[in-house]
């Protein structure tokens, strides 16, 4: 898999960043890339923030479709747990109906 990159250039240097592994990051760690290193690559500093800004909106949509995929999942899953606990109830009322009778057939020998 291929990781989506943000590379911030200075004068004297540069960083370049794994965007799934910075983020999401703390309000703190975001004010320090936003007010200390993007700030110092000032001719591109808009693109980057667009750049971050895009990453934010892309993997908050994927999230929410993974979300509703496990929403059906759970859905399925209880709906098979209500059948099984169904199930396990008759199967406790089919018990009970026979050792009634055989306590009826037993009085009767």
């Amino acid at each position: 898999m291929e990781h989506e990159e943000l590379n911030i250039n200075w004068k004297t240097g540069h960083m370049m960043i794994v965007m799934d592994r910075f983020f999401p990051c703390s309000v703190k760690d975001l004010n320090f890339l936003l007010n200390k290193c993007i700030c110092l690559d000032w001719e591109h500093e808009g693109d980057i923030i667009k750049q971050i800004e895009d990453h934010c909106i892309r993997v908050i949509a994927e999230t929410e479709e993974y979300k509703k995929s496990v929403q059906a999942h759970k859905r399925n899953t209880e709906a098979k747990v209500r059948d099984y606990a169904r199930k396990y109830e008759e199967s406790d009322r089919l018990i009970e109906k026979y050792k009634k009778n055989l306590e009826i057939l037993k009085q009767r020998k």
